[in-house]
């Protein structure tokens, strides 16, 4: 198992590197630019954007490497990363959910809360983003790693506050959608 976590990393980190030399060309670009620096105070349109390219590439490393891609060639400012990131996070929720349509009450509970938890999570950080870039900024590191780590930060923050109410989670799922 070691060696197919070794070859995961090794494959994100490839993604990561042909990623951003197929981008390499948006640097020229002034509309490009411009797009990304408004972006980068529209957090709410940054979001669902986040949100949106996530759930119809069905990929949030995918999206995530694109927008650690954008920041590495200085496209994208933090603030507007951090919005995307957010939205990633939620569009991440959204193939499972929407997958599951079909099927039964009980298959579709468990999409439909990590939904709401993400959904939760994020309509809780949105507001935030602007406050949240100093301290991201003070741990240090490039603005990729930050943003990186907001990734990771939401993720984790997440799983510790929800995991504990699974429970209770799963309890009202199963009274919003009965059998």
């Amino acid at each position: 198992n070691l060696g197919r976590i070794l070859m995961g990393f090794g494959l994100m980190l490839l993604a990561l590197k042909l990623v951003t030399s197929a981008t390499a060309p948006l640097r020229e670009a002034t509309l490009f630019h411009n797009v990304m620096a408004n972006l980068g105070t529209e957090h709410l349109l940054a979001f669902l954007i986040g949100a949106i390219v996530t759930w119809l590439s069905y990929s949030s490393l995918a999206v995530m490497l694109l927008i650690a891609s954008f920041v590495a060639n200085g496209s994208l400012e933090v603030p507007g990363a951090l919005a995307l990131v957010l939205g990633v996070n939620l569009g991440g929720g959204l193939p499972a959910f929407i997958s599951t349509a079909q099927f039964e009450p009980r298959a579709r509970r468990l999409p439909l809360a990590n939904l709401l938890c993400r959904a939760a999570g994020a309509a809780v950080m949105l507001p935030l983003v602007p406050r949240l870039t100093e301290p991201f900024s003070r741990l240090g590191g490039d603005p990729v790693h930050q943003v990186l780590g907001a990734h990771l930060a939401f993720n984790i923050g997440l799983a510790i506050l929800c995991l504990p109410l699974c429970g209770l989670i799963m309890q009202s799922m199963e009274k919003l959608l009965p059998d």
